[in-house]
């Protein structure tokens, strides 16, 4: 009798053990935010952790989020590699305008918007907008080659229109050109035709992460 209490205790502490670790794991590393099974954590998270963190540390964080830390995430494309010449259809150039490929990977959690910006940060004028998207979903995972960007709402670049049409240097010379995205733990529903420097005082305390990618263009 002594020993099946011993071994339903022993059994009982090792489900324990697994359960706890087997929730610790899957509230602090899941991979992706639109996975069903995370609907509880993202509960907790919203309802129980953030207003008590901000109860308690109002002027230090935002929903468990320290100002000025940027988690990584990964931003990737089948089009070009880090660090590559841009092929002439993706460019402004004549006979190109054509939107690349772009995949987004390892979002934070936290995540509840999204903010797309292509820009020449070695401009003279310096950044040299060519696209700028944003109120992005947070499940946005992927934007096919060729496809038209319309998801979102769009800002106005430093060619003085809001469609894509292309990327390039300094209106037209050659450049090395940065698609960042943004994550944010907050989805400000933003108006339309925001330009570079009307949107980053609007999202700036929001970003909680960042990912990029750079291409050059000649």
């Amino acid at each position: 009798m002594y020993n099946r209490v011993s071994m339903k205790k022993v059994i009982l502490f090792i489900i324990f053990v697994f359960s706890t670790c087997f929730l610790i794991y899957w509230y602090f590393y899941r991979p992706d935010y639109e996975k069903p099974l995370n609907l509880a954590a993202d509960i907790l998270q919203a309802k129980v952790i953030c207003p008590a963190k901000e109860l308690l540390f109002s002027t230090y964080l935002r929903c468990g989020i320290t100002y000025g830390v940027k988690k990584e995430f990964k931003l990737t494309s089948n089009s070009f590699n880090d660090g590559d010449i841009v092929p002439y259809k993706y460019t402004c150039r004549q006979g190109g305008s054509i939107f690349p490929h772009l995949k987004i990977s390892s979002i934070p959690r936290e995540t509840r918007s999204l903010v797309l910006i292509i820009a020449n940060f070695d401009a003279p004028e310096s950044p040299f907008v060519s696209y700028i998207l944003y109120n992005l979903s947070p499940r946005l995972r992927e934007i096919e080659e060729g496809g038209s960007p319309s998801f979102g709402t769009t800002g106005d670049t430093s060619f003085g229109f809001s469609m894509y049409e292309g990327i390039c240097g300094s209106k037209g010379s050659n450049g090395h050109n940065t698609f960042i995205v943004y994550a944010l733990n907050k989805n400000l529903n933003l108006e339309e035709g925001l330009n570079y420097y009307s949107l980053i005082p609007k999202i700036k305390d929001y970003i909680i992460g960042e990912a990029k990618i750079t291409a050059v263009v000649y």
